[in-house]
C-alpha cells in the first residue's frame, strides 16, 4: 500500500479485492464503502470509493480530501461493498499515516 503523510490531500489509496486469489468483480456493485479507523478513535469515519476501471479488475480508489488524514499512527481499513447479489465486508489491513517533519 502507498504511503500517506499527515495532512495530505490528493493522495490516491486504492484497493485490489481478492476472493481465493482472484479479483472480486466490482462492476456491479451499488455500494463500496471505505471505512477507515484512526488511531485511538472509537469511530469509524467512512468515505465512499469509486472504480479504477470497469470493475471487473477488483481496484477501488479514493483520494484523500483535506482534513481526513489528521492523526500519525497506523489505521485501520475495512471495505464494504454491496451489488444485487452480494454484501461483502474485507479483511482489516493496517495502514501508517506519518508525520511530516
Amino acid at each position: 500500500m502507498a504511503k500517506f503523510h499527515l495532512n495530505d490531500v490528493g493522495s490516491v489509496i486504492v484497493i485490489t479485492l481478492m476472493n481465493g486469489g482472484l479479483p472480486v468483480n466490482l462492476s456491479q456493485t451499488t455500494l463500496r464503502q471505505l471505512n477507515f479507523r484512526k488511531p485511538g478513535a472509537a469511530a469509524n469515519i467512512i468515505r465512499t470509493a469509486s472504480l479504477v476501471t470497469d470493475g471487473t479488475d477488483g481496484k477501488m480508489r479514493y483520494t484523500w480530501a483535506g482534513g481526513d488524514l489528521d492523526i500519525v499512527g497506523i489505521w485501520i481499513l475495512m471495505v464494504y461493498i454491496e451489488s444485487p447479489t452480494l454484501k461483502l465486508h474485507s479483511d482489516k489491513v493496517q495502514f501508517e499515516v506519518e508525520a511530516n517533519l
